[in-house]
């Protein structure tokens, strides 16, 4: 049973690290769409902002898929996400009939990532990571 535990960690880690590396990939293509919508929502110097994103987001995604210190790249991932969900997804200010249907699946679909992080921040990154051979460090015993 504990292989079988090891192996869905390792497939959900993997999985939800590859919708950010992904997505970051194509908003690197698209690069001055990325730049547009941080200008339309009125980000400061949005150049430094979506270059920024598509940093943090790589690496942390990076950080999650290897399970090299996965707990801190979920955690940087959920921040960015929760940022990125309050700022440029206005659920909460369409109407019924603009777009509301897919702005509240975009909304859903955040939530879903950002607890599938909650997720890796709070179980790690299981048996088959980078980290597993790491030393555990042990408190010292009081006197």
């Amino acid at each position: 049973m504990q292989s079988v535990n090891s192996l869905g960690i390792c497939i959900g880690r993997l999985l939800i690290s590859l919708y950010f590396i992904w997505s970051s990939v194509a908003h690197f293509l698209k690069l001055h769409e990325l730049i547009e919508l941080f200008e339309v929502h009125q980000y400061p110097s949005p150049q430094i902002f979506a270059l920024g994103y598509l940093v943090l987001t790589v690496l942390s995604g990076l950080m999650v898929f290897f399970g090299f210190k996965a707990r801190f790249g979920a955690l940087i991932l959920i921040i960015v996400s929760g940022v990125a969900l309050v700022t440029l997804n206005n659920f909460w200010d369409v109407h019924p009939g603009e777009n509301f249907d897919q702005q509240k699946l975009c909304l859903l679909q955040n939530l879903g990532l950002i607890g599938g992080l909650f997720y890796v921040l709070s179980c790690g990154s299981g048996a088959l990571s980078v980290d597993v051979n790491e030393p555990k460090v042990k408190a010292k015993p009081k006197k």
